[in-house]
Formats: C-alpha cells, structure tokens, sequence
C-alpha cells in the first residue's frame, strides 16, 4: 500500500496560507514535492559522506567506489534512501563500501587441505557516513524546509496561469 501524505501529517509552519495551499493540492502532487526536498538533503549528507570518504580510504582511485554512494526515492512510501546501495549485480563493489564504514574484527579460517588456521586480518570503522549525517543533520533540515517552500511558489505560479 503506497504511504500518503495524510499518513505522516507534514505542517508548512510560518506561512499559513502556503499550508493551507498545500493541504489542497492532489496527494500525488503533494509526494512530488516531498519527494524533491528529500532528495535535495539527501544530496548534502550524500556530497559530505563521498568527502569524508576521500579523507579517510586512502585508496589512491583504485578502487573508484564512489560510484556507488546514491540517493534513491523510495518507491512505497515519502522520502528517499541516502547511502551505500547494492547495484551492479555479481560485479558490484558496493560491499567493499559497508565493510569500510562499519569495519570488520579479526577474522581467521582454517584451511581443508592441512587443518592450518590462518588470520586474514581485520578493517577498522571509518565511520565517514555516520559523521557527514551528523555533521550536515541541521542543513539537511533546513534544505528540506526551503524546497518544499520554493516547490510550492513554482506549483502556484504553473497552476495560476
């Protein structure tokens, strides 16, 4: 079942008239512009995290696994997914990303051959997407609030033609 707007009660506060505005346009109107400024904060915290990840895996473009940080809107429900997601099929990398922020302990398996126990290593967190969601939180917010106004003023001016 596909989440409406009426199901999580958004409040335009300030401006009354532009709530009232929005109240009384479609539902699908009212996801199109929830679902911009969504994706429009969802690109701050994604711009910082590909920031941090330059700073902190020092894999000199090897790997090139940038690629992979994405903003998707979800398909059932209002809002958007900011963050590593698997694509690219048997080829992708994306995991690489994930082990790299959450790391990995030490890890050992013993071999079949000849019984031998061997340490493969371990990753330490980098932590670079949960530092870009704390360090761009408020302006993410704020980026919301100013697009939903802004997606507003433009459906008033295409409507009132």
């Amino acid at each position: 079942m596909r989440q409406d707007v009426s199901d999580i009660g958004i409040e335009l506060l300030g401006d009354v008239e532009l709530g009232q505005l929005f109240n009384e346009l479609k539902p699908s109107i009212q996801n199109q512009i929830l679902n911009e400024g969504f994706r429009k904060a969802g690109r701050i915290i994604l711009n910082e995290a590909v920031q941090n990840f330059r700073t902190r895996v020092n894999d000199n473009g090897k790997l090139n696994l940038k690629q992979y940080f994405t903003v998707r809107s979800l398909k059932s429900k209002i809002g958007c997914r900011v963050g590593v997601l698997p694509m690219g099929g048997a080829t992708s990398k994306s995991y690489i990303v994930r082990f790299l922020e959450r790391g990995v302990t030490d890890r050992n398996y013993t071999s079949k051959r000849n019984k031998v126990n061997h340490f493969t290593g371990s990753v330490s967190a980098r932590n670079f997407f949960k530092d870009a969601v704390e360090q761009k939180k408020d302006e993410a917010e704020d980026s919301v609030q100013q697009s939903i106004v802004d997606s507003m003023n433009r459906t008033v001016q295409k409507y009132s033609k």
